[in-house]
């Protein structure tokens, strides 16, 4: 197959996968669009340990979003790098690129990967909450990840996980 079909092929199953979710009517009843769900759904669906904590991963994302915080997501930092990782070191979060959600207020400027349905109807309908933080165990397998919207309590976490 060339290019073009290989593409038009991606877009068609794209179009069949999220027409029983009606992405563009569910994106404009949560006052987006269906390009910022995307670009959510894939830093969801990067981020997650889990399907189950899908859902308050969105929430965070729009929670942060909405109180015009910085997202600080580690798999956009990567993703600006062009490598792979779990956790951002300093030195990578204060490297510039249009994906660093740490140096860059608002939403990367496209989707980071492709996301699957369950991470795309997650960034629609995420659970209410006042998440603002979450982060991972990563000592445990499987992972355990934890949401608070307490900066504090994220920053014991985060000594607890990581000293």
């Amino acid at each position: 197959e060339t290019p073009l079909q290989i593409l038009k092929a991606m877009v068609t199953e794209f179009n069949q996968k999220t027409a029983g979710i009606n992405l563009a009517a569910a994106a404009k009843q949560n006052y987006t669009t269906p390009w910022h769900v995307l670009i959510v759904a894939s830093m969801v669906q990067a981020e997650a340990g889990s399907n189950a904590d899908m859902g308050k991963i969105a929430r965070v994302a729009w929670n942060r979003l909405g109180k015009g915080m910085k997202l600080g997501f580690d798999s956009t930092v990567f993703y600006g790098l062009n490598t792979y990782g779990t956790a951002a070191t300093y030195a990578q979060i204060h490297k510039p690129t249009p994906y660093n959600t740490y140096m860059n207020l608002g939403l990367p400027p496209g989707p980071i990967g492709n996301p699957g349905m369950t991470a795309i109807e997650a960034a629609l309908h995420p659970p209410h909450g006042g998440w603002t933080y979450f982060i991972t165990d990563l000592r445990h397998k499987p992972s355990v990840t934890y949401f608070t919207s307490s900066y504090a309590q994220f920053k014991l976490w985060y000594q607890q996980f990581n000293g």
